[in-house]
């Protein structure tokens, strides 16, 4: 059965022109039992603070959320993105849609075992983003605690609980206590369980 592939070329710096990169990569397609059905393109190079940049990535991405191919050919892997962040993110992305995918100038292919592993050592990286926010957040954390700050949402005026007890004691409804005394229902919801 033929592979539904969609092509993206990018103008860069390397004197690699769109043209040439869309040639070379349909040949590939065709070699590989691929039909090109759609080629995604953009004329300007990411980093240019230009609105129009990276136009046909972005289509790229909302068409593989789609199911639209089976394998996307690019290049080169500095194409695909601005940062490693995004590089990963959207590795991730068509991995999750079973999207295969062909980087020609680093001859990786994602339908072969030895280029599954670009699937195994993005989710490295995205493991490894992680443990860094979280262990970012954490450290904040601790630094605002030594400082003795409080951390969380302010706590709820004494008087504005008494008034949340009062008007529930008048038989009013939570939505109406929070719109009379202008706090989130959960604020009412609080206290009148803690009164349980």
């Amino acid at each position: 059965m033929q592979k539904r592939v969609a092509l993206y070329a990018r103008e860069s710096l390397d004197g690699c022109s769109i043209a040439d990169q869309v040639v070379d990569l349909t040949k590939i397609a065709e070699s590989k039992n691929g039909s090109v059905v759609k080629i995604y393109v953009d004329q300007t190079i990411f980093y240019e603070k230009n609105p129009d940049s990276g136009i046909g990535f972005r289509d790229l991405c909302e068409a593989s959320e789609q199911n639209a191919f089976d394998l996307i050919m690019v290049w080169s892997t500095d194409r695909i993105g601005r940062s490693l962040q995004e590089f990963v993110s959207f590795l991730q992305a068509v991995q999750k849609q079973n999207i295969d995918l062909y980087f020609h100038k680093q001859d990786l292919d994602t339908t072969l075992p030895s280029g599954q592993a670009l699937f195994s050592v993005c989710g490295i990286f995205a493991d490894f983003e992680r443990a860094i926010i979280a262990e970012r957040v954490s450290a904040g954390h601790q630094r605002a605690l030594g400082q003795g700050k409080t951390l969380g949402r302010p706590r709820t005026s004494q008087e504005v609980e008494d008034q949340i007890r009062q008007y529930r004691d008048q038989g009013m409804g939570m939505r109406k206590i929070a719109a009379a005394l202008k706090v989130g229902v959960s604020v009412v919801q609080r206290v009148i369980s803690s009164d349980s």
